[in-house]
């Protein structure tokens, strides 16, 4: 486990860098001093790192947030760290490895490069400028980064990964992946050792994904549309949080589907699809929002699952055909329905 300060690649850090034991040994009084040496107070750090909603300083606003609504950062570090010391993975052999594949795509920018780490072959691309915008890191002594995104993949296992500019600083000087509930820019613990330790993620995969089972729910729970966000009288602030509720959900349930693999983790893909199901008896839920997201995810179930763990799903939103039918929305009906009978056609 290389938990070594850096040498190279431009950080400033300026302590050794903890493991991911050390960081579990802080706990939250230690973690709350190391995030408030800066000058900035835990709370107002958390406003900043949460999707924008009027109180955020304008400069480090961001609609998607690095953490979800109501997620907290200590306990999602020490989440991840949990994670990491299972697997035996340092943050220096993430944050190296990140930095390799920075430097050798923007060496190339529009080439997709080979390159081996170890013994294992592996391409990478940096991903087009949509993404290339300045942003400033919330955390108090930070780096205004270029947040370019980067994809890399794994010859040998064939899964990959997206990670931005952003994230050898974020892991490096404050052990922070994103959060459960930013997924459109995280960087899961999951994802990083089925792309680069997957000897280590087989021996520990259950074990690790059971840490994650509730945190994941509490966040899923927060997204899934709440008539408070969805009402038929709806306020700017509503219709910010319906937006960012609904558009987070479709990439959460997306990468669940990807990250979970274990009979535990496709039980609570299930829940949370039933969970969602149900919305469409509430009264005041716009049931197109949630059309949206099965629609959306309808791929990833097919490509990650079984097929009868798919059919099951299936067959529980055909089941709520007529409830559908009510809604105005009838063209995510029909959208969703035309969907589900072509991958029930591919898994029969």
């Amino acid at each position: 486990m290389n938990d070594g300060g850096l040498k190279d690649g431009g950080l400033k850090v300026n302590e050794p860098r903890l493991t991911p034991e050390r960081v579990l040994q802080l706990g939250r009084t230690g973690l709350r001093n190391h995030y408030e040496k800066g000058g900035i107070t835990y709370d107002n750090l958390l406003i900043r790192l949460r999707p924008a909603d009027g109180e955020t300083d304008e400069k480090y606003t961001s609609n998607q947030g690095w953490i979800g609504l109501k997620e907290d950062l200590i306990d999602t570090v020490e989440l991840d760290a949990k994670a990491l010391q299972i697997a035996e993975v340092g943050y220096g052999d993430i944050v190296q490895t990140l930095q390799k594949v920075q430097e050798i795509t923007d060496a190339s920018p529009e080439q997709v490069i080979e390159f081996t780490i170890g013994k294992k072959q592996y391409k990478a691309k940096r991903l087009g400028t949509r993404q290339e915008w300045p942003i400033f890191v919330p955390f108090p002594d930070s780096s205004t980064r270029s947040k370019i995104k980067y994809s890399v993949s794994s010859e040998e296992t064939k899964d990959s990964l997206g990670f931005t500019g952003v994230h050898a600083e974020l892991i490096d000087k404050y052990y922070f992946f994103e959060g459960l509930g930013a997924p459109s820019f995280r960087l899961s613990p999951l994802n990083y050792l089925a792309v680069f330790e997957p000897e280590k993620l087989a021996i520990h995969r259950e074990e690790i994904e059971a840490l994650y089972i509730e945190p994941l729910k509490e966040v899923i729970a927060t997204l899934i549309p709440q008539r408070k966000y969805l009402s038929a009288k709806t306020t700017d602030e509503n219709a910010f949080h319906s937006r960012y509720a609904m558009s987070t959900l479709n990439v959460l349930l997306q990468t669940t589907i990807m990250d979970f693999h274990s009979p535990q983790g496709e039980k609570c893909i299930e829940e949370v699809f039933q969970d969602l199901i149900g919305q469409f008896n509430k009264p005041n839920t716009k049931a197109a929002c949630l059309y949206r997201c099965f629609e959306d995810s309808l791929y990833y179930l097919a490509h990650y699952h079984k097929p009868e763990f798919c059919k099951r799903i299936f067959d529980q939103l055909t089941q709520n055909d007529e409830e559908m039918r009510k809604d105005e929305q009838v063209q995510y009906h029909t959208s969703l329905t035309s969907q589900i009978k072509t991958l029930e056609a591919k898994l029969v």
